[in-house]
């Protein structure tokens, strides 16, 4: 039996925590998994986020250079010490924002970087070289698996959990701006997204399922497809 696999998480947010760890799952059913929020740090509750931390992509990008800070560059980080892998999410809609708009006073420059889509990842690509940027990588370190979505993670929740919703959104789901405008649509008692906030409770209940529908969100988006990709290629040895 193989050794247990250790996956942290750098996300947005606790419900993007929830749905991931589902698809990781879904991608590696065979493997023991041991999963780590590291940013967001969650409670044990799964309920709050620890004071200091902040969420959505300003966080992301601050605890990227705390950690360059500490070690030079991700990749010399002591994490890795502990965990087997790093995975890194980042909403591809983060591409049309501003520093200013995180209230980033040491900004490199590189934002806003967002493409005309389709294709979704002229956008992604951009954004991927942000992000090495703030790792202080040239290039993806070994250990390092990123997840950018497009537009949102909402986009590829919305196709595994209505599959039989309007074919013709589901043709350009990847390139609809504000996807988590579909679920705050859907009825009450199922609904994710409640005046334009994320139901925590809700995304938890539904994790389940968007994990079993992961097949039809690899087939439906090329960014989730990407991600697939990348988990696989981290754990396959050089050579």
């Amino acid at each position: 039996m193989s050794e247990p696999l250790h996956v942290a998480f750098v996300v947005e947010g606790k419900t993007d925590y929830a749905m991931l760890r589902e698809a990781v799952r879904a991608e590696l059913p065979d493997r023991q998994l041991i999963f780590a929020p590291v940013k967001p740090e969650l409670s044990e509750a799964f309920e709050r986020v620890d004071p200091g931390l902040g969420e959505g992509w300003p966080g992301i990008y601050r605890w990227c250079r705390q950690a360059v800070k500490e070690a030079g560059a991700l990749r010399d980080h002591p994490l890795f010490r502990a965990q087997d892998l790093l995975i890194v999410e980042l909403d591809a809609d983060v591409a049309s924002r501003t520093y200013g708009e995180g209230h980033i006073d040491d900004a490199p420059g590189d934002l806003p970087c967002c493409r005309p889509c389709p294709p979704p990842h002229d956008t992604t690509n951009e954004l991927r070289l942000v992000v090495l940027g703030w790792m202080g990588e040239a290039d993806v370190p070994r250990s390092v698996v990123f997840c950018t979505p497009s537009k949102a993670l909402e986009a590829w929740i919305w196709v595994a959990l209505y599959p039989d919703d309007d074919p013709d959104i589901r043709r350009d789901i990847e390139c609809r701006d504000h996807p988590e405008t579909l679920l705050a649509s859907k009825p009450q008692a199922e609904r994710l997204v409640r005046s334009g906030k994320k139901d925590v409770g809700m995304y938890r209940q539904r994790a389940a399922e968007f994990g079993a529908a992961w097949p039809l969100v690899k087939a439906a988006c090329t960014e989730a497809a990407r991600f697939a990709h990348d988990l696989h290629a981290a754990l396959t040895p050089p050579g």
